[in-house]
C-alpha cells in the first residue's frame, strides 16, 4: 500500500498520480481541524477505468437547514451504455424521508426523480447512455433530516 498523503489546508487541492494496472481501492477521508467543526468539500476523482463504483460513507443528513451537510451530489460520466445502480442506507437503523434525482447533465432528461418514505434504504436503476455525465443528488427534503449519516454506493458504466 502506498503511503498517505495529508494536507491541512482550506482551500486545499492534493493530486495523486497512481501507474499501476488493475483494480485500485482508493479511501479518502475529510476531517475537521477543530472541535466541532465538520467540514464540506468539492471532491473530484478521475480516473482512467471502464466503469466506476463509488462507496460514500458517513455522509451527514442533516435537511434542508444545513445544505453543506444534507447528503451528497456526484457527476457520474459514462463510458458505456448501461445500468447507474444506486443504494443508501442509514446508519441510525430508522426510516427517513428522501430527495433523490438523477438527471443528465447539461440539459438532458430527467432520468429519476423521486421523493419518498420513510425509508430505512433506497435502491434504484436506470439505464443511461454513452459519453454522457449524470448528476445524482441525494438529500433529505425536511427541513432536519433526524439522521446523523448514511452510506452510499454508486455504480455506473
Amino acid at each position: 500500500m502506498p503511503a498517505e498523503d495529508c494536507s491541512t489546508a482550506a482551500n486545499a487541492s492534493l493530486a495523486k498520480p497512481w501507474a499501476a494496472s488493475g483494480a485500485s481501492t482508493w479511501y479518502v477521508t475529510i476531517i475537521g481541524t477543530e472541535t466541532n467543526v465538520s467540514p464540506f468539500v468539492d471532491l473530484q476523482v478521475s480516473y482512467n477505468a471502464n466503469s466506476g463504483d463509488v462507496v460514500l460513507n458517513n455522509f451527514r443528513y442533516a435537511g434542508t437547514n444545513n445544505p453543506e451537510y444534507n447528503g451528497f451530489s456526484i457527476d457520474l460520466p459514462t463510458s458505456g451504455a448501461g445500468s447507474l445502480d444506486f443504494l443508501a442506507q442509514f446508519d441510525q437503523g430508522g426510516s427517513y424521508t428522501y430527495d433523490l434525482e438523477i438527471n443528465e447533465v447539461g440539459g438532458g432528461n430527467v432520468r429519476n426523480d423521486q421523493q419518498a418514505g420513510p425509508s430505512a434504504s433506497v435502491s434504484t436503476s436506470d439505464q443511461v447512455s454513452a459519453g454522457s455525465t449524470y448528476r445524482l443528488r441525494f438529500g433529505s427534503p425536511d427541513a432536519t433530516g433526524g439522521v446523523g449519516f448514511l452510506r452510499a454506493e454508486i455504480s455506473w458504466p
